[in-house]
């Protein structure tokens, strides 16, 4: 699994505030039309980055639950939310959403579900806890369009099969309007939302993933660190030459409780 140490936090911050990242979220977001004093809940809520987003628009008559359960990630979003009242940060899980039902009226978990167990328990508490015409909205990472490239096409092959470890489901996007409808929820139309880097920017999502995937691999016994260390040199080397490449599509499913 992955942690997140006061360093990692620290890069996560750093990308998270970039443009790749900000505009995922805001995204997201659009895809949730939320509005003045609705209630909301910010399912995985890291640093707070988006929770902060969302307590603007709900605004003081609103409120907004954000759970997340590693205790890392609640210090910094509480940090990130100082002085928002609306705003309550509780460790929490998919699994069990601290949550009356049918008290919300929108959910929102960006790049969450992918590492959930069990989907369909999951949806059934999101339907549980959303009021009927209620509103969720759940963004994640479709793996198989991950590309990256690399003048040593096996090492990267490595690298990424490893890195697919990091998650539960790697192709979730393609079938997670399916376990919505299982879940009494109606899904529209996904949207996908494709990332390009050909740089390794400080404020990238490829700057971000090159260290994720490299103290993955590190903290595993299937690669050797110097194999590690030799994939990350190689990604500087191709961005000083101008030949980076990496890609990877983000999907946005929406759906809403009938009613």
């Amino acid at each position: 699994m992955l942690t997140f140490d006061d360093a990692m936090v620290k890069r996560l911050n750093r990308a998270y505030k970039g443009p790749d990242v900000t505009a995922r979220r805001l995204a997201n977001l659009r895809a949730l039309d939320l509005r003045p004093g609705h209630h909301v809940l910010d399912l995985g809520c890291g640093q707070g980055l988006l929770t902060v987003d969302l307590a603007g628009i709900v605004g003081p008559a609103g409120k907004v639950l954000a759970i997340d359960p590693s205790p890392d990630m609640r210090k910094a979003a509480t940090m990130t939310c100082k002085g928002l009242d609306q705003v309550a940060i509780l460790e929490g899980d998919a699994s069990a959403i601290p949550a009356d039902s049918a008290s919300l009226d929108r959910v929102i978990a960006v790049q969450v579900f992918e590492y959930v167990p069990d989907i369909d328990a999951a949806l059934a508490e999101i339907a549980r806890v959303l009021k009927p015409g209620g509103r969720v909205v759940l963004g994640n990472m479709l793996w198989p369009s991950f590309h990256w490239f690399s003048d040593d096409p096996d090492r990267m092959d490595r690298m990424c099969r490893l890195w697919e470890d990091h998650v539960r489901h790697t192709d979730l996007p393609a079938w997670l309007a399916d376990a919505m409808a299982r879940a009494g929820l109606a899904p529209d139309p996904a949207q996908p939302f494709p990332f390009v880097n050909q740089s390794l920017s400080e404020t990238g999502l490829a700057r971000m993933m090159l260290d994720l995937m490299a103290n993955f691999a590190r903290s595993r016994d299937e690669i050797a660190t110097a194999e590690v260390d030799a994939w990350v040199d190689e990604q500087h080397a191709l961005d000083a030459a101008g030949r980076f490449f990496w890609s990877l599509t983000h999907v946005i499913q929406p759906a809403r409780k009938p009613g």
